[in-house]
This record gives structure tokens, C-alpha cells and sequence, in this order.
């Protein structure tokens, strides 16, 4: 499934267009970048798991691979229909409210965020001209015009359900709750990313330092990410002291095809880069898992620190607050009522003993007395 030699061709013809436009740090970056390492070397870690559907829903409860990205094929069990139509020609389709208005970003103007309708959206990206020296970048909101069968197969197991639990949580205590409140946690979980060829994002972390999912339907995705694998690898707190500038570490890059789904943990930096000339659409969202929410909760607190909570600067979510607080009573409650729960294999499901300390720790509620100062 890794094929190198157009990974490398395609990141060329990138780094050639970029060589006009005045986006240095994104050039820069990319032309320090390397393919990953995807050996079983003994000196050094796997930068990337190139595996099956079957061997991948292993690797994402895998400790000692969490900082290594998992890429597979043939996970998502909502298909498209046979036939001429191009994936985004069919989502269009399904579409029936045009007159709504959604926030496109374009990302060579100043203040990067416009508003325009998805009528407009619909007939730009339908014209059939794919050439544009302004390219649109779309983060379609809900509702999706999609059946909820986008989750790829090998992240359904029960570890990866925390954040719909949460969400779950969250919903019965605000009983009232708004629509628009409801809306902004499904987009959360789930996502339409519509782009034009040359959308170059830049370095950022998911929302919510949560981890993220997603896969190709049309057109090829560059990922670029800054390893934290191995002696080569970087710290994510260096580029955090400096993220519009920061240059240093060891960047990774695959390019992702239709089909094809990637899954990265909380704390990876990465960008996304696009050549230009082809429209891409993909599939995605967000991941909390119960095995690792003591690093998720510790990427989260720094984001906070540095008010780099949302990779989309224009929102102010409630769910920076929120979700934090929602999943700590439930890990809380989970613990505390572990003998109805499953006993001591709860620890385990959350991670072990050091990581549930952990989580208390940096979460700042109180300590549970079974687990003492010297396992945490």
C-alpha cells in the first residue's frame, strides 16, 4: 500500500507549485520532509503502519505504537454508487437545502474565513474548472447528507467510544439544549472536507487535541506530520512554543488515495497539501479513546495554555469546557463503580492504574484512593 516512488513524485510536483506562491513555511517544511520509516528495525521505532483492517484495530490500542500514524484500505462500509458520477458530483446530489450559508476558507487572503452560500459552493465546485489561484478549503457542518456508516470498520471496537459517550452525557444533562449545541458535537465526531487542488493547510493539532480519522473519497491528500517517533524524533512542546514559524524536528509525509483511510492520536502536528488542478473530498472525524484519554487530557491542558484550542480560530466552541468536564465524571463514575463494571479490568480498558492517576492528576478532580501516588 506504500507506494514511495509516487508518494515522492507527487510531494515534487507540489513543492514545484509552491516555488511561485509565497507560502514559505509550508515549502520549507515539505522539502525537509522524508517518507516514514515502516520497518521492524531494532534501533528504531515504526514511523508508519501501512496494514490491514483486521491488523489496524489492533495497532490503535497499541501503547508503544500510539505516536506512529495507521494507514489502511477498505475500511469505510458506506460506499458510493456505480457509475460515471464522481463522488462529489453524488454528494451534491444529496444534498436538498442550497440557500444555507456555511464558512469557506480561502487561505491567500488576509482574513482567510468568507461567508457563502452552498449554492455557490455547489456551482463552483460543478463548473468543471478545477483551475483557481484562490482555492477554496470546506469544512461542510452538519447535517451530512451521508447515512451514518463513515466510520472506518477498524476503529468500532469499544475503546474508541468515548466521545459519542460523552456527547451522550452531555445531551442528558442539558435536556434544553440548543440545536445549534447538538450540531456543534456531531461536528466533532464527524466531517465532509471539500478543497480545491492547492489548499495547503497550515501546521496545526485536531480540534480539541482529540485524534483523528480520515479517508479519501476523490482525489490525492498530502500528510505531512512531525514525528515523535524514535532518537529522531521531536517533542510536539517545541512546536508549540512556536507554531506559526517553527521549522525544526523530522517531518514525515505519505500522500493518501481514494480509499484509503489514516488514523493519528492527540498531540500530532501535521498539514494537509494538495497539488494543484484536482479537487479532493474526504471523509473524517474524531476519535476519544478510554485506553488513552491521560495523553489526551495532557495535549488538551497545553493547547488551553497557549490558546490553540481550534485549528478554526473564527469558532468559539463550548465543548472546550464541556467535553473535558463530561468525560472526567465519566472515567470518575466508571472507576469508582468498577465492581459493577468489570472489577480490576477496568484499570486495564483506561489505560492501567498510572495512566487513571494520571488522568485524575492533570484533570484536576479528586483522587481515588486505590490508586496510590507511586503507581501514578
Amino acid at each position: 500500500m506504500h507506494d514511495q516512488t509516487a508518494d515522492e513524485t507527487y510531494r515534487n510536483r507540489v513543492l514545484d507549485e509552491l516555488q511561485e506562491k509565497t507560502d514559505g513555511l509550508i515549502y520549507k517544511l515539505l522539502a525537509k520532509a522524508e517518507q516514514p520509516y515502516t520497518g521492524n528495525e531494532s534501533n528504531r521505532y515504526c514511523e508508519a503502519l501501512f496494514c490491514a483492517g483486521y491488523e489496524a484495530a489492533g495497532f490503535v490500542e497499541t501503547l508503544k505504537l500510539r505516536g506512529a500514524p495507521i494507514i489502511t484500505q477498505g475500511q469505510q462500509t458506506f460506499q458510493w454508487d456505480d457509475g460515471n458520477d464522481s463522488p462529489i458530483t453524488q454528494l451534491f446530489r444529496r444534498m436538498t437545502v442550497f440557500d444555507r450559508s456555511i464558512s469557506v476558507q480561502i487561505l491567500s487572503r488576509t482574513t482567510p474565513f468568507e461567508t457563502r452560500s452552498l449554492k455557490e459552493v455547489r456551482e463552483r465546485f460543478l463548473s468543471g474548472s478545477n483551475e483557481t489561484n484562490e482555492p477554496w478549503n470546506i469544512h461542510l457542518p452538519s447535517p451530512l447528507p451521508l447515512p451514518p456508516l463513515i466510520l472506518p470498520n477498524f476503529l468500532a471496537s469499544n475503546d474508541c467510544q468515548l466521545l459519542p459517550q460523552a456527547r451522550d452525557a452531555y445531551w442528558r444533562e442539558k435536556s434544553t439544549a440548543k440545536v445549534q449545541q447538538w450540531e456543534e458535537w456531531k461536528d466533532i465526531s464527524e466531517w465532509i472536507l471539500l478543497s480545491e487542488g492547492g489548499v495547503n493547510t497550515a501546521p496545526q493539532m485536531a480540534k480539541q487535541a482529540l485524534a483523528t480519522w480520515m479517508t479519501v473519497q476523490e482525489g490525492s491528500v498530502g500528510f505531512c506530520w512531525l514525528s515523535t517517533q524514535g532518537q529522531y524524533g521531536s517533542n510536539w512542546y517545541d512546536w508549540l512554543a512556536a507554531p506559526s514559524d517553527y521549522t525544526g524536528g523530522r517531518w514525515l509525509y505519505i500522500v493518501l488515495k481514494p480509499g484509503q483511510s489514516i488514523f493519528f492520536k492527540s498531540g500530532t502536528v501535521y498539514f494537509l497539501f494538495r497539488a494543484r488542478g484536482c479537487q479532493t473530498l474526504a471523509l473524517g472525524g474524531h476519535v476519544l479513546q478510554w485506553s488513552d484519554a491521560s495523553r489526551w487530557i495532557i495535549v488538551l491542558n497545553a493547547l488551553r495554555e497557549k490558546a490553540l484550542l481550534s485549528t478554526n480560530r473564527q469558532e468559539k466552541e463550548r465543548i472546550t469546557t464541556e467535553l473535558p468536564r463530561v468525560v472526567g465524571m465519566l472515567i470518575n463514575d466508571r472507576v469508582d463503580n468498577r465492581d459493577k463494571c468489570g472489577g480490576e479490568a477496568v484499570f486495564e480498558e483506561l489505560g492501567g492504574r498510572p495512566a487513571v492517576a494520571n488522568f485524575l492528576h492533570h484533570f484536576q478532580v479528586r483522587k481515588l484512593t486505590s490508586v496510590t501516588e507511586d503507581e501514578g
